[in-house]
């Protein structure tokens, strides 16, 4: 017999924001009744494709996609996706917490009767259970989702994705929904994913953790800047080294670290730093030039230490920066030379409608500004930063909303080094930027740590910190659980964040 045809077919999937191309000719190819991995870096795509494939972004001119063997044209519709089985989880598994086990499942597909379109409950309740029973839960169709666990929550996530399935067909989309998971109810769920793959039905699972996708999926698929560079690899047998190789292709050897001179520690403290995402007071002794990562898995409370110093979240505990404790409010702390660089640059960090010269000299204006004029420094400072980062185009007046996602990132940081900070606090700062863009911004934070400007840089990138860090704090639980010290590889940094959990 010929074998069947493929779950899911894409082809030429492309998707472009702006000048930015974010997917490249992406060729993915999901088999009935497999559960198929896709990892990639941060902003290497993974979400994006999801969104593709969901409906919510359509994609360039020119990309093709099957179901079964059937064409489904681009632009994809919610009916149409139904129609075709297919179905998405997101992160969050997008439960509510105060509705109960029937109205979860059944949101967004119950039928109302007569004029009145009164709900029929009882017959809810039968649509519901029936999908539940193949997924193993037993509990009361009535219960709010609050008082479930972890692995019901998911059964319910996957019945309302499943529900319109016919048993044996169909594709679940798991758009990283296992973040929402403690490591103990993953066995569980991917017990009752295994059960649904038996009967013939798909999942395209988007995850983070290799070992995860090594151990649960048959196949996986490696995106990497936006191009699919390994496709259905099958896993048995396959290791997350050479996983993560795959991953990382030449990101490794893209930037490599100079020698940097540091000073003796102590210059800048941290003393007992506690607040959001922090289980355990933070301690920490930075020199002149150094620069530290922070990272761990999502959760793990590495990405909100710098929002904690820089004021934008409240925190208890002490900043001390040459001898003298320091407000954490945001004009306190950049008269002192301590500057926050956020990681989301257009929401928290620049004005889309106004000009590269107004973002780069906007928070300076109250100490450089005359009574009735602002100087020269404003056209010195905005030219210095678009030369210094090579910020195209190189026009003062352009608007940072219309620029490429690498360029506003240049501005961003060219913004608060206009005065040689003390102490930087940035964010994921290579995130979404093309390969050309993000040696540059590595290039640029090197040259500031020589300049004697200490760094401290939460990154979820194992590639960016190993070319720039001296030492590497990897988190897990909300605190400091291991401290890699230079030189350090982005394996080494990978290996230590898969083996710390994230809560």
């Amino acid at each position: 017999m010929a074998d069947p045809a493929p779950r899911l077919e894409l082809h030429g999937v492309s998707k472009t924001f702006g000048h930015r191309r974010v997917l490249s000719d992406v060729d993915l190819t999901v088999r009935a009744g497999e559960i198929h991995g896709v990892v990639g870096q941060n902003g290497s795509g993974k979400s994006t494709l999801a969104k593709v494939i969901s409906g919510y972004h359509a994609p360039d001119h020119g990309a093709r996609l099957a179901i079964d063997g059937t064409p489904v044209p681009f632009p994809l519709r919610l009916p149409d996706l139904h129609a075709a089985g297919v179905s998405i989880v997101y992160q969050d598994l997008g439960i509510l917490p105060d509705r109960t086990v029937t109205s979860n499942v059944r949101i967004g597909a119950m039928q109302g009767r007569g004029i009145s379109r009164r709900i029929d409950w009882p017959r809810e309740r039968g649509y519901a259970a029936r999908t539940l029973d193949r997924l193993g839960y037993a509990g009361s169709m009535d219960q709010l989702a609050q008082h479930l666990s972890e692995a019901d929550r998911a059964r319910v996530a996957i019945a309302r994705a499943l529900q319109n399935h016919p048993a044996g067909r169909g594709l679940i989309v798991l758009d990283e929904s296992t973040r929402a998971l403690s490591p103990g109810a993953l066995a569980e769920f991917y017990a009752t994913l295994r059960s649904l793959v038996r009967e013939g039905t798909s999942v395209l699972l988007i995850a983070h953790g290799l070992d995860e996708v090594i151990e649960y999926c048959d196949r996986v698929s490696v995106l990497r800047d936006g191009r699919c560079v390994a496709s259905g690899v099958d896993t048995e047998g396959l290791s997350e080294a050479t996983l993560a190789v795959t991953m990382l292709g030449d990101a490794l050897a893209d930037f490599h670290r100079p020698e940097r001179e540091i000073g003796e520690p102590g210059d800048i403290r941290i003393d007992g730093l506690l607040g959001a995402g922090l289980t355990e007071p933070l301690s920490l002794d930075l020199a002149r030039g150094e620069i530290v990562g922070l990272t761990g898995m999502p959760g793990s409370g590495f990405d909100t230490v710098t929002y904690l110093l820089g004021g934008a979240l409240p925190a208890s505990g002490k900043l001390v920066v040459d001898g003298k404790e320091l407000r954490r409010t945001g004009s306190a702390l950049a008269r002192r030379g301590v500057v926050l660089v956020p990681g989301q640059r257009m929401v928290e960090g620049l004005g889309a409608e106004q000009s590269i010269r107004d973002n780069v000299v906007l928070p300076w204006l109250p100490n450089r500004s005359r009574k009735w004029s602002v100087g020269r420094w404003r056209d010195t400072a905005t030219n210095s930063t678009i030369k210094k980062f090579g910020v195209v185009p190189a026009n003062p007046a352009a608007n940072v909303g219309t620029l490429s996602g690498g360029n506003q990132q240049k501005v961003l940081l060219g913004k608060w080094l206009a005065e040689n900070p003390r102490l930087l606090l940035v964010n994921e700062p290579t995130q979404a930027v093309d390969v050309g863009a993000r040696r540059d911004i590595l290039e640029a934070l090197h040259r500031v740590a020589e300049s004697g400007t200490a760094i401290l840089l939460a990154s979820a990138e194992a590639s960016d910190l190993s070319a720039l860090c001296d030492r590497v704090l990897v988190f897990g639980q909300g605190r400091v659980a291991t401290v890699l010290n230079g030189p350090i590889s982005a394996h080494d940094i990978l290996d230590a964040t898969w083996t710390e959990p994230a809560r």
